[in-house]
């Protein structure tokens, strides 16, 4: 519990200081992962944007999300090292 604690008060934190805009998102929870390697799905409980982090040591091309921007088009956004906001 202490460690979930920790990690939940961190990560407040972080938002906090990223910037105006990530410090007046209300976050209901969060997600920590290790070795994650996602597969393509349509979270459907979205309400609102999300941020996204990646720290670590990666292979070439490791630590980017991908996002659907359209029907036929993917962006792979950089989350290694930087907080990312992505709506959707």
């Amino acid at each position: 519990r202490a460690v979930r604690r920790k990690v939940w008060e961190l990560s407040e934190s972080l938002l906090r200081a990223a910037s105006a805009k990530a410090a007046e998102f209300h976050f209901t929870a969060i997600a920590v992962s290790k070795n994650f390697r996602g597969s393509p799905h349509v979270d459907k409980n979205d309400i609102s944007v999300q941020y996204a982090l990646s720290l670590g040591d990666f292979d070439e091309g490791g630590g980017k999300l991908c996002v659907e921007e359209g029907p036929f088009a993917v962006r792979a956004v950089d989350t290694r090292g930087r907080l990312a906001c992505l709506d959707g």
